[in-house]
Order: structure tokens, then C-alpha cells, then sequence
């Protein structure tokens, strides 16, 4: 009982992103859980900080514990203890091992485990399970910038959230659909989509990711041509950044400033530059090679602009040469593609 207690605890932290309390409890669990020599509570308590270390941005250390956890697994305690957290925890800790997977620069083994996580909750006919391992592959398809297969998630997460009446799946689906319509170029339907999707979510008194819903936003009025807003909107997302330390989408933010900036005039290179370089420096701590990929092919371009062919060349030369798969995702496809343009 103590233990569900914790975790209840824990939850309701963790969606107003009260991280530094949520790692307190994260360290509490796993010694009670140690002191019972008891692997079903251990496997539940590594989950506490998988995904509490993944907002902070510390990858690696997410995805250990996501493992710690995962070779604890044992189907009949899984299912046991899901009445009294509501979710299954093989299938949970799949979606931030998937998620830390990506950022750590191996989209290949990320998208396996997002999908082994989500046919295992279909298996389980688990519905919330189902809403919350779809939600993370529809993320981590945004990621990846696979379009179609990222609303195909997030429709699947609206049509059970619907049924069932899961208000806060019913937000973040709502959030993760008009993304994906971004990417697919469908950009006022987006805009749309995220305004109701984030009234929604605020309906919820959810704080969790608040970064992460601003960054879209700026996505889409970068792409629509609406540079003030897309500028409101990413220093929006980089002040929720500040305000909790959730920084697992911190990298991309400098980046998208940078690009903003850019997009204003010619004269703002250097501040375009520095917001880059801001965002390399935050992949290189966070070791998020996804991240420094695209923030490298951002800085790179605008060497090449600027003439500096050789230093953008062998920069992004020594990013991509780092991975050993997803050679046919979109990231590394486009970095592909700029340095045979270089060549």
C-alpha cells in the first residue's frame, strides 16, 4: 500500500513538474522497494525515474533505469500490479527507453521499442496502457518527422480517450495530431488543432511539457511565415523550460529560435549562430546525438551561406559519420543529402 501511495504521490507531482520532488521520491521507492526483496515493486520503482531523468534531459541515465526495470519483467506481476497503478509498467518503461533511445542518437532500436510497447498494450486490451504507449510512439514518430504515421497514433489515442472518457489523453493527442499536421504541411489546420489541444490540456491543470506544446506552436507559425509569433511562442516554451528544468526538448528550442531569427533578416546571423551553438552545447551535455544532428545541419547551413564550405562540411561530416543506424530517417537522409551537395 505504501508503495501505490508513493506512487500516487509521484504522479500528481510529476504533471505539474515538480521534478526535484519527484526524483525525492523516485530514490524513496527504490530503497523500499530494496528493503522488501521484492522485483514487482522493484520493476514499478524504475520507472519513477526513467521518466522523471528523461524530462530533466539526463538520457542515459533514463534509460538505464528503463532497463533495470524492463529485465525485472514478469507478465502476471505486471498485470497484478497495474490495478493499483492504472498502467503496466513493461509497457510504460518501454516508451521512455524508445524515447531516451532517440535522443541518444539510435532512432532504429527507438522505434522497435515504441512499437513492441504498443502492440503489447493492444495485446494487454489495457486501454489506458493502449493511450499512453501511443501517445509516446506518436511522439517519437514526431521526432523521427514521420507525418502520417504520427497522426495515425494520435487518432488511435483520440478514438479510446474518447470512448473512455480519459480528458488528459484527450489533450495530448489533440496536441500530438496537429503536429503531425504540421509536419504533412497542413499548417492552419494545425494551428487550430494546437490552440484547442492546448485548451484542453490546461483544462486538465496539467504543467508537464508546457515547452514542449510551445515548440510546436513555433514550428508551425515558423513554417507558416508568422515570425513574431513563432518567436512569442519559442520563448514561451523556453521560459517553461527555465521555470522546472524539464529540458529534454531544450536543444531543439535554441535551435528553433535560431532558425526564427534567421528567417527575420540577414542581419540577425550572429544571434541565429549563437542560438545554435547555445543548442550544440546543450545536446553535448544531455550526449543527444538526435539533437546535435539537427542543430549541426542548422549551424552548418549558415556556414555555407557564409561561405565557410570546408568548416560546415567537415562539421556535419563528423555527426553523421557518430551514427550507425536510421541512415533512412529524415535527419539523417538530409544531412546525407547536404554533404553530397558538398562534396
Amino acid at each position: 500500500a505504501r508503495m501505490a501511495v508513493l506512487g500516487g504521490i509521484w504522479a500528481w507531482r510529476v504533471v505539474r513538474e515538480e521534478f526535484d520532488v519527484c526524483l525525492q521520491l523516485a530514490d524513496e521507492m527504490l530503497q523500499f522497494a530494496d528493503a522488501q526483496s521484492d522485483d514487482g515493486m522493484r520493476m514499478e520503482a524504475y520507472f519513477i525515474p526513467a521518466l522523471t531523468l528523461f524530462y530533466r534531459g539526463q538520457f542515459a541515465k533514463s534509460l538505464e533505469h528503463a532497463d533495470a526495470g524492463l529485465t525485472l519483467f514478469d507478465a502476471e506481476r505486471c498485470k497484478l500490479w497495474s490495478r493499483d497503478t492504472g498502467q503496466n509498467s513493461a509497457v510504460t518503461l518501454r516508451c521512455y527507453r524508445a524515447l531516451s533511445l532517440w535522443c541518444l542518437g539510435y532512432p532504429d532500436q527507438a522505434l522497435a521499442t515504441a512499437q513492441e510497447g504498443a502492440e503489447m498494450a493492444k495485446a494487454l486490451a489495457h486501454p489506458f496502457s493502449q493511450c499512453y504507449s501511443l501517445h509516446h510512439l506518436g511522439w517519437l514518430q514526431h521526432h523521427l518527422r514521420l507525418g502520417k504515421p504520427a497522426q495515425a497514433a494520435a487518432e488511435a489515442v483520440l478514438a479510446i480517450a474518447n470512448e473512455q472518457g480519459f480528458a488528459f489523453w484527450r489533450a495530448t493527442a489533440t496536441l500530438c495530431r496537429a503536429a503531425s499536421l504540421s509536419l504533412q504541411d497542413r499548417l492552419t489546420e494545425s494551428l487550430d488543432q494546437l490552440r484547442q489541444g492546448l485548451a484542453l490540456y490546461r483544462a486538465t491543470g496539467a504543467e508537464l511539457s508546457l515547452a514542449h506544446y510551445h515548440g510546436y506552436f513555433a514550428k508551425t507559425y515558423l513554417h507558416l511565415g508568422q515570425r513574431d509569433n513563432a518567436l512569442k511562442s519559442v520563448d514561451e516554451a523556453l521560459a517553461a523550460t527555465a521555470k522546472n528544468h524539464n529540458d529534454f526538448f531544450l536543444s531543439e528550442l535554441h535551435r528553433l529560435k535560431g532558425e526564427i531569427l534567421l528567417g527575420q533578416s540577414a542581419d540577425h546571423q550572429v544571434a541565429a549562430e549563437a542560438c545554435y551553438q547555445d543548442a550544440l552545447a546543450v545536446a553535448d551535455r544531455q550526449k543527444a546525438k538526435s539533437w546535435e544532428l539537427r542543430a549541426t545541419m542548422s549551424l552548418a547551413r549558415l556556414w555555407h551561406q557564409q561561405g565557410r564550405l570546408a568548416d560546415a562540411r567537415a562539421r556535419l561530416e563528423s555527426v553523421y559519420a557518430w551514427f550507425t543506424e536510421g541512415i533512412e530517417t529524415p535527419d539523417l537522409r538530409d544531412a546525407r543529402k547536404l554533404l553530397d551537395a558538398w562534396a
